[in-house]
């Protein structure tokens, strides 16, 4: 958990620089807070819980849903998170360890519609 507990910031998606900003703050309570910037101009920004059980990270957001996949952990570090979505057909995603901007962590806004990543 102290690996994956941290503030992570996404890179590339099935090997691809990502064309959008997400930024993951797992913390020590198993709480989350994920900031996402896809298709809007401000960051959207989404609450929850998240588990690990083994090599498997998984959460809900504070609505109730879950998470639209469950991720396998491929690799951790202090500098990098490499996650694999538990689906038929799966996405990885990396993460790099990063601190998150104090204007975007205050963020509370999603009211775009658009959904999140995770």
């Amino acid at each position: 958990l102290e690996l994956v507990a941290k503030q992570w910031k996404l890179q590339s998606v099935n090997g691809v620089d990502a064309e959008f900003v997400v930024y993951l703050d797992l913390k020590n309570d198993m709480s989350f807070e994920m900031f996402q910037q896809l298709y809007t101009l401000e960051y959207e920004a989404y609450i929850g819980t998240y588990s690990l059980k083994g090599d498997v990270l998984k959460g809900s957001y504070i609505t109730g849903q879950n998470w639209k996949s469950e991720y396998r952990i491929v690799s951790v570090s202090d500098s990098a998170l490499e996650l694999e979505s538990i689906e038929e057909n799966s996405i990885t995603m990396v993460y790099a360890a990063t601190t998150i901007p104090a204007d975007i962590a205050t963020t509370r806004s999603n009211s775009s519609g658009v959904e999140p990543l995770l």
